[in-house]
């Protein structure tokens, strides 16, 4: 990856193989996507391609800055959230406004692509991130966060390189020679482990779309609650214990236990985010409902994009958003939810943003009567 500034002043990536002098397929296969499918704001733009001197393809794509779960977890800002981490939790959640508004951006995102007859197969917090009115790839804590707060964002769903067709992911049909996508362990569900048979008896694909509600709700989950997936068994699981992880998922499968747990979700700090027209408990049911459905072990079972879209905008009275004079083009969105408000002032976004730095001023942009302190300072005092 590479950072870059288009000639109309627009932050760029330019993403090449991962190895130098080698081909990387998922490149291609990105571009052939990106060529194909409809734009859509909730999906990385890609602004244009070239094939380098040696024949590889290199991509330039929208720069996006990371998501607001990912900044907030970051070393540097964790410490003065600290005291939002849920007990047992691994991570600072979101503000439930936040993560609910981000996590109805990927369902946009998801069911634009799954019109198109695409999945994504890669979903997790990683590959969601948000637009900022920001010129510079350096984006201070607190110029960020105070633009989180103050919902002047966008979220975006990146990285298609292991995006599948549909028609792809029966290995009985579709184009031959295309390798089954790589999820990533932890997000992928667990009917992709060989041998799932479904209620039936049946021995089904074990790639389908569905994948990518599955991830979804694992993604949300952790957006909501700080919680990893699995974060709430008694013993510890390592993300990166492939085999640990394969014998938790046969036994998710066999209907053992769940991804997430209930408890996580009523421990969610609602102190910086109103709910309106309905009780916490109300709406902490009500997410737990869809969560659960789309994290069900048969895929069968869960919730297509265009319905975790639809059920999403129930939940959070989603209505759409006429544009006003002085919006940004790229990152106004044209909807707006009425379920809860963020509290902008006393948030853990706004608490993020105090970074103890102190703003800096111009003093050639300050007015003063005499001139006799500029004089001494070495500026010229400004005309009036």
């Amino acid at each position: 990856m590479h950072e870059a500034v288009t000639d109309d002043g627009r932050l760029a990536i330019i993403k090449g193989p991962r190895l130098i002098g080698a081909r990387d397929p998922s490149l291609e296969r990105e571009l052939e996507l990106l060529t194909t499918l409809p734009p859509h704001p909730s999906v990385v733009p890609l602004l244009g391609h070239v094939r380098s001197p040696r024949g590889h393809v290199l991509l330039v794509l929208e720069r996006f800055f990371d998501n607001p779960f990912l900044r907030l977890n970051a070393p540097a800002v964790r410490p003065r959230v600290e005291a939002f981490v849920a007990p047992g939790a691994r991570h600072v959640a979101l503000p439930p406004s936040t993560a609910l508004e981000l996590g109805y951006e990927l369902a946009l995102a998801l069911e634009h692509l799954h019109a198109h007859k695409v999945a994504h197969c890669d979903v997790k917090p990683a590959n969601l991130m948000v637009a900022l009115d920001w010129p510079d790839p350096e984006l201070p804590d607190r110029e960020y966060f105070e633009r989180l707060a103050a919902g002047r964002w966008r979220g975006a769903l990146i990285d298609l390189g292991g995006a599948r067709a549909f028609r792809e992911l029966d290995p009985g049909a579709g184009r031959q020679g295309v390798p089954p996508p790589l999820l990533t362990p932890v997000y992928a569900p667990p009917e992709v482990l060989p041998g799932f048979v479904d209620e039936a008896g049946r021995e089904r694909s074990r790639y389908t779309p569905w994948v990518d509600s599955y991830a979804f709700g694992l993604t949300l989950y952790q957006l909501l609650t700080g919680f990893v997936p699995y974060g709430h068994l008694p013993a510890p699981l390592a993300e990166r214990d492939l085999a640990a992880l394969a014998e938790v998922k046969r036994e998710e499968r066999d209907g053992g236990l769940r991804p997430l747990g209930r408890a996580a979700l009523d421990a969610i700090a609602w102190g910086d985010s109103a709910v309106e027209g309905c009780t916490r408990e109300e709406l902490t049911t009500r997410l737990w409902d869809l969560l659960e459905r789309t994290t069900h072990w048969d895929p069968a079972k869960r919730p297509t994009a265009r319905r975790l879209r639809v059920d999403l905008a129930g939940l959070l009275r989603v209505e759409p958003r006429a544009p006003e004079p002085d919006d940004d083009p790229r990152l106004a969105r044209a909807w707006r939810q009425r379920r809860l408000a963020l509290d902008a002032f006393s948030s853990r976004l706004a608490l993020a943003a105090r970074d103890g730095a102190a703003p800096r001023a111009d003093l050639g942009k300050l007015r003063r009567g005499g001139a006799d302190f500029w004089e001494r300072e070495g500026y010229r005092p400004p005309r009036a």
